[in-house]
């Protein structure tokens, strides 16, 4: 029985024979500038090819991971944790777009368009791990709301700007962990200690 090699085993495969091959070429002076040039661009189409299946398994794995703690978040009532908030962050705001502008790139090159229903596909699962996620969030910023209100007795007329509030709270939290990480990642121990406070 053989084990078929995903595609982009293949795909980086070839970009390793073209670089030798073009590389013998210049090295024995052999082949026109014509044939060393399709060998560059065919190396180029490869390349690209190559990230942009890494690109389409990165989203993929990424939005796996997003939608499974969504549905964990969601038993348990709870937001998402902040690394799941980052990679959430992540997916929407630099992947998607990116894989967006491939997608356009890609739909007129012979080559590569075949990546074409990859890359929607992901595009669609990212669509829908997102809108979990706002449905998610704004089930839990409505609780947070309803208890704050509650136990403080404040007026209904006050409840779009606490919302917002705790929406600004949540987004700020995420990004100061994205950028700085957790107190228990601390290489200081006093710091590290504080985490269990």
């Amino acid at each position: 029985q053989t084990c078929a090699l995903p595609i982009s085993a293949v795909s980086k495969q070839l970009v390793r024979s073209l670089i030798e091959q073009e590389k013998n070429l210049r090295r024995a002076g052999r082949g026109s500038r014509a044939t060393i040039q399709k060998l560059n661009d065919l190396l180029d189409k490869e390349i690209t090819k190559s990230s942009a299946l890494d690109l389409i398994a990165l989203a993929k794995s990424q939005a796996r991971y997003v939608g499974f703690a969504i549905e964990n978040a969601n038993k348990k009532g709870k937001t998402l944790s902040n690394e799941e908030g980052i990679v959430l962050r992540s997916l929407k705001d630099e992947i998607s777009p990116l894989l967006s502008k491939l997608r356009v790139l890609v739909q007129n090159d012979p080559l590569l368009k075949t990546l074409v229903p990859d890359l929607e596909n992901v595009e669609t699962n990212i669509s829908a791990v997102t809108a979990k996620v706002q449905l998610t969030e704004t089930k839990i910023i409505d609780e947070i709301t309803s208890r704050l209100m509650s136990r403080h007795n404040l007026d209904d007329s006050l409840r779009p700007e606490l919302e917002k509030a705790i929406d600004v709270a949540m987004r700020d939290t995420q990004m100061v962990y994205a950028v700085f990480g957790q107190l228990s990642h601390a290489n200081d121990p006093l710091l590290n200690m504080l985490r269990d406070r």
